[in-house]
């Protein structure tokens, strides 16, 4: 009888054992502000205990809450500001047979490229060269012309055949139309990545409300 007793009073101990091991094992697992980076600085209650960042144990000794220096980690690099403050221009050249485009706040390194619809006649717009729809010919073919330009800017001089257009160099818009500025959409895209941002402005910038990408109206 002892025996069995005494065999009775191991099993129930080795099973209180194994309790209070899982137990230990599972505090230990148990996640704790401060255990990652940024816990201490992102606003939330990350192992629910109700008190947040600094106000937590777990962050009483990390930099963010004891270093009077630290600042949050900046993950701005200035690209993109870069990217979304680009200016550009197009005036007639100096000698009235050109048009030019200045780029001001271009990112070094990009493929710029230069469209331009005339998107402000009543008639059937000249769109060759808008980087985008083309020219629809009478016998079926399509002109689609999109101009290089570098990070400042580029010059295109009139002059070139409708249909014998070289790109970066010619265009047929004739800058001796006053009306040219008015009538007309431009569009900067940097077709470096599918992530390059484009511009957009303009007479009619709905013009390009299909485009590949959704374009930043100045």
């Amino acid at each position: 009888m002892s025996r069995l007793l005494f065999l009775s009073f191991l099993l129930n101990s080795t099973a209180c054992l194994d309790v209070l091991k899982s137990t230990d094992e599972d505090e230990d697992d148990k996640r704790r502000e401060g255990q990652r980076e940024g816990d201490c600085y992102d606003g939330r209650d990350n192992d629910d205990d109700d008190d947040i960042d600094c106000d937590d144990s777990g962050c009483a000794d990390k930099p963010a809450c004891t270093d009077t220096a630290w600042e949050e980690p900046d993950t701005d690099t200035g690209e993109e500001v870069a990217e979304t403050s680009l200016d550009a221009a197009v005036t007639w050249g100096a000698s009235s047979v050109s048009l030019e485009m200045t780029v001001t706040d271009g990112l070094d390194g990009a493929d710029y490229y230069w469209g331009i619809a005339e998107t402000g006649t009543d008639t059937y717009p000249w769109t060759g060269e808008d980087c985008y729809a083309g020219y629809d010919l009478g016998d079926g073919t399509n002109l689609s012309y999109c101009h290089p330009i570098s990070a400042t800017g580029g010059e295109l001089f009139y002059g070139g055949y409708f249909d014998a257009i070289d790109e970066g160099v010619e265009t047929v818009f004739d800058t001796a139309n006053a009306d040219f500025g008015s009538l007309t959409t431009h569009i900067v895209d940097d077709r470096g990545s599918v992530d390059g941002p484009c511009f957009i402005w303009g007479e009619d910038t709905s013009y390009y409300s299909g485009y590949a990408k959704t374009c930043t109206e100045m």
